[in-house]
């Protein structure tokens, strides 16, 4: 805050400053030491210890380290691989299968995997019992993203759907957009765009696709509204 005290954390795939026009969510179970800080009259001590932060054991291991090189030197195959030893080392990894899903959907993408397959390691993905709303739906989000690469776009309609109603933060409603689309279902095209627009403010490219839609549907004023913010942040980036 204002007077240099840690009250929040925020983790995001996107580097500083990307992060300025967004808001910071205090991490699971490191808020209510905080409070509890606050009540007493005492500050924690910084900088944070690892213990303080809900961490994923498997994101420290080398396999995991050596998976993000490969993926760095832009060798797929090699970055699934140790994404695999990473699941058979941490089953219980959601991280693990994650990264694991996430390296097999970039080869399907690259017509080099199989969609069927994908399908079932987004079954796999199944979080925990005491997992949080975000993480059921980013679970959700991942079956839906694989069900519309195997072309079952009903099915994936509906995973997309419970993603978007555990917690709509998985952006469940950025893949739902499209699919409202090609079906001709503009007023629900438009309230996901809208929505993409208002969870992650700084994509140009959501501001773009919600102004598109807007034109469609002739709602020009705010059509241009979209376009000004679209092309403010445009003006951000090149300033950066």
């Amino acid at each position: 805050d204002a007077r240099g005290k840690v009250v929040a954390a925020f983790a995001g795939s996107q580097p500083m400053p990307g992060q300025t026009l967004r808001l910071a969510y205090p991490l699971a179970g490191f808020q209510e030491r905080i409070d509890e800080a606050v009540k007493q009259g005492k500050r924690r001590a910084v900088p944070l210890a690892m213990a303080d932060l809900p961490l994923d054991p498997a994101i420290l291991s080398d396999e995991y380290r050596l998976m993000g090189t490969s993926a760095l030197a832009d060798d797929l195959a090699k970055a699934r691989e140790f994404a695999r030893k990473v699941v058979e080392k941490f089953p219980d990894s959601l991280a693990a299968r994650s990264e694991e899903f996430g390296f097999a959907m970039q080869q399907v993408l690259a017509g080099q995997g199989k969609p069927d397959e994908l399908v079932d390691l987004a079954k796999r993905c199944a979080p925990p019992e005491n997992a949080t709303a975000l993480d059921q739906a980013a679970c959700q989000q991942r079956l839906g993203q694989a069900l519309m690469q195997a072309g079952r776009l009903d099915e994936a309609m509906v995973a997309l759907r419970k993603s978007d109603a555990l917690d709509m933060q998985a952006m469940a409603c950025m893949t739902l957009a499209p699919l409202h689309e090609k079906r001709g279902e503009l007023e629900q095209a438009e309230d996901c765009w809208r929505r993409a627009t208002t969870i992650n403010a700084e994509r140009i490219e959501y501001w773009d696709r919600y102004q598109k839609i807007l034109i469609t549907r002739g709602k020009w004023k705010e059509a241009e509204a979209a376009a000004d913010r679209a092309s403010l942040l445009e003006n951000l980036y090149r300033i950066r």
